[in-house]
């Protein structure tokens, strides 16, 4: 069975991801710090799928933590990585916070992956990155734009250096 690691597995979107991916045979383990989300998402996923879902409740933004929950899974096969602060107005009252949280989860996640050999990532963007545009619908060719909050800046440099690797 293929094992994937899910950040912010007890997420909304997280946890319809693990939900999925159980109903089609996925192996999953969700690492969630429950900042934005309840534990009681892991029994509601458990009535739902009729398996318990391991959850590491650990901070993406601290190596030490998440490196041993690596080392344990490393015979995972992908990271589909959701874990983000994620509120505008958050995020504009306190523009470091988001900066440091989400390039440092992600970079964290990253270094893991390497570590482990994990090759295969799914990125959690947001729609924010594209800034305010005329021209709508948004698709995969649409040019980044001015972010209009630090959460979405957050999110742009997040997708450069998904790029840049």
């Amino acid at each position: 069975m293929v094992k994937i690691l899910v950040t912010g597995g007890c997420g909304y979107i997280g946890s319809h991801i693990l939900i999925e991916l159980i109903n089609a045979g996925y192996e999953v383990i969700s690492i969630d710090d429950f900042c934005n989300s309840t534990p009681a998402v892991l029994t509601q996923i458990e009535q739902i799928t009729g398996q318990t879902v391991i959850n590491h409740e650990r901070n993406l933004c601290y190596y030490s933590q998440i490196e041993p929950i690596f080392a344990l899974h490393q015979d995972a096969r992908a990271v589909i990585h959701l874990a983000a602060l994620k509120s505008v107005p958050e995020s504009v009252q306190n523009p470091l916070l988001y900066l440091e949280h989400n390039l440092t989860a992600l970079t964290t996640v990253l270094k893991c992956m390497q570590r482990y050999d994990i090759q295969h990532i799914i990125f959690s963007s947001s729609c924010s990155v594209y800034g305010s545009l005329a021209k709508q619908p948004v698709t995969e060719s649409t040019t980044l734009g001015a972010p209009n909050s630090p959460y979405a800046r957050s999110k742009q440099l997040c997708e450069s250096i998904l790029t840049g690797l």
